[in-house]
């Protein structure tokens, strides 16, 4: 019986820290998807923006945006680390307020969306009819697509690529309080 609790111990001991690095990483999830529409493409984008001469220009940028910088290194770093990025699809636990859509075409199965926000039953009206006329209205539709995070090396810092498909996008900086992150600013914005 002893020896049953000393691993039962064990076990939840080491699975404390990969609990509190997946809350981290949700509640960075949830701070990149403020800014997001409802609809969101479910394969995330690639990191090819993230590019070693723009390393400084981010830091400029940044100035520009919120009127904070941080050190060159961290900028490398994340560039660094893109190489290695996640691209598998968004899952819906990660994106609880979001919408997951196969791609620009296809339609959003109602199912799917209930489904999801069933619990919601206040917005469940809402929900239905934005997604009867995103199905309706191919021509018109309005949807993101999201790049998972790029951490630097400490996961101090934080850049997600978001875009859509009739304005254009945007690196978004956060920086980590705590296990809570927090948007910095833009450092690279583009336009279509």
């Amino acid at each position: 019986m002893f020896r049953t609790a000393i691993i039962y111990l064990v076990i939840s001991v080491k699975s404390i820290p990969l609990f509190s690095q997946d809350n981290d990483v949700q509640s960075l999830y949830n701070q990149a998807t403020k800014s997001l529409k409802l609809f969101v493409i479910k394969k995330p984008l690639n990191n090819a923006r993230y590019d070693i001469s723009d390393s400084t220009f981010y830091g400029d940028y940044l100035m520009h945006s919120c009127g904070r910088t941080i050190d060159t290194k961290y900028f490398l770093e994340i560039i660094n680390n893109s190489k290695q990025a996640d691209t598998s699809d968004w899952q819906d636990f990660e994106l609880p307020n979001s919408i997951l859509v196969k791609d620009s075409i296809a339609p959003v199965d109602l199912k799917y969306v209930m489904n999801k926000f069933s619990k919601n039953t206040d917005q469940i009206n809402h929900f239905k009819r934005a997604t009867k006329n995103f199905n309706k209205h191919v021509a018109d539709r309005r949807y993101y697509s999201m790049s998972r995070p790029v951490f630097d090396n400490e996961h101090k810092y934080a850049v997600v690529n978001i875009s859509n498909n009739y304005y254009g996008g945007m690196l978004l900086l956060f920086n980590k309080e705590g296990n809570i992150w927090h948007e910095m600013g833009m450092i690279d914005v583009w336009r279509y």
